[in-house]
Parts: structure tokens; sequence; C-alpha cells
């Protein structure tokens, strides 16, 4: 068990018989480990204790595959770290990115604004869902 109460033994997980919670499990182990330098495929298998190979079909079964959950996870702990006032290339580094301008273009490429913009604007929020929520000013 993890500090955020999941626990990792997930006999589910290596099952043909899918369910929400096998793909919820495996954000959750993700998220866990995000910053950690090793994240990858043969990382989260091996804490699974199962094969990179069912891992794959999993998230397949589920319409995405590996990459793109990291991806997603790593711009959503992107923005909870810009929201925390992170400077850009400490978030960089601690998302595994050996340069700052990487993250900037990867981050750009997911959402569709820089991170420095992200962070400067007070009238536009990027939802980690790859949605735009315009702030109404005249409130």
């Amino acid at each position: 068990m993890n500090s955020n109460g999941a626990n990792f033994n997930i006999s589910q997980l290596t099952s043909r018989t899918l369910d929400t919670s096998s793909l919820k499990r495996l954000q959750i182990a993700i998220d866990t480990f995000i910053e950690h330098e090793d994240l990858g495929l043969t990382f989260i298998s091996d804490i699974f204790g199962c094969s990179k190979r069912n891992i794959q079909r999993i998230l397949k079964d589920h319409g995405t595959n590996f990459q793109e959950i990291i991806n997603k996870q790593k711009n959503e702990h992107a923005i909870t770290l810009l929201n925390e006032n992170i400077s850009i290339i400490d978030i960089a580094q601690k998302l595994g990115c050996n340069d700052a301008s990487n993250f900037i273009r990867a981050f750009k490429r997911h959402l569709g604004v820089s991170p420095s913009l992200y962070r400067q604007t007070d009238h536009l929020r990027i939802r980690p869902n790859h949605t735009l929520e315009i702030k109404n000013s005249t409130n």
C-alpha cells in the first residue's frame, strides 16, 4: 500500500476480464511515481508483478496506450506544479526532461499554450482534460 492508500496487489490487472478499476489502479500507480526517474512501462510492470504486454493489452482494451497515459498524467502534474509557482526548469526536471525547452514544447503541444502563458493568464485556464475554460471577467 502506498501513501495514497492504493493497493498494488492487483490480480485483476493481469486478467482479460477488464473493468475501469484496473485502469484506475494503473493511473494511481503512475501518479504515485510520476516524478520517479525510472518511470516507464518496465518500472510499472515490475510494481504490478505482471508483464509489460499485459499492461499494454489492458490499455489497448481501454482505447489508450502507455505513452498517452504518461503524457496526460505528466501534463496534469505539470499544471499542479505550475499552480504551486514552482519554476518551469524545476518542473521540467521533476518530470524527467533533460531540457526545459523540451518540456515547454511538449506542454504547448499537449495543451496549446506555453507553461509561462498558462501561469500568467488570469482569464484563461486550461484543464487537464484538454478543455478550455474562459473566466468571466465581469464577476
